[in-house]
């Protein structure tokens, strides 16, 4: 995350294991993307279904209207089940000072979170840098 007034950006990026069988992953109802740090700064984004695509491939892809907010999700060539995301905002405000943990939220389907939080970070006085 980078803090800024109309110039803020949040770039995340990860992975997540389907659960146990039944579980599935799709984007017929749009995503909803949310990054939060320990101090409570929140940054939000809703795709909805119309602003999402999935490829014959399996790959999806959600751009916002204003194309200041994308998502890329693809399945795993190597474990069943896995699927790895890449996700930036950009043109947000963000306040400081950014603080972890980082904690990222994905929301599909009926309210099915996947959900994430990593504590090893770096700050500096505009960035947080988690790894």
């Amino acid at each position: 995350m980078k803090i800024g007034a109309g110039n803020g950006t949040v770039s995340t990026k990860g992975y997540w294991q389907l659960g146990p069988s039944g579980d599935s992953f799709n984007l017929a109802n749009g995503l909803t993307l949310t990054v939060r740090d320990g101090g409570g700064t929140t940054q939000t984004h809703v795709w909805a279904a119309g602003e999402c695509v999935t490829a014959t491939s399996g790959r999806m892809k959600c751009k916002s209207l204003d194309r200041h907010a994308t998502v890329a999700i693809k399945p795993s060539k190597v474990t069943a089940g896995v699927y790895g995301f890449t996700a930036r905002f950009s043109k947000v405000t963000i306040a400081g000072p950014l603080t972890a943990p980082l904690t990222v939220r994905l929301t599909h389907g009926a309210s099915i979170d996947r959900v994430g939080t990593v504590s090893f970070c770096k700050s500096s006085a505009t960035t947080l840098s988690c790894k």
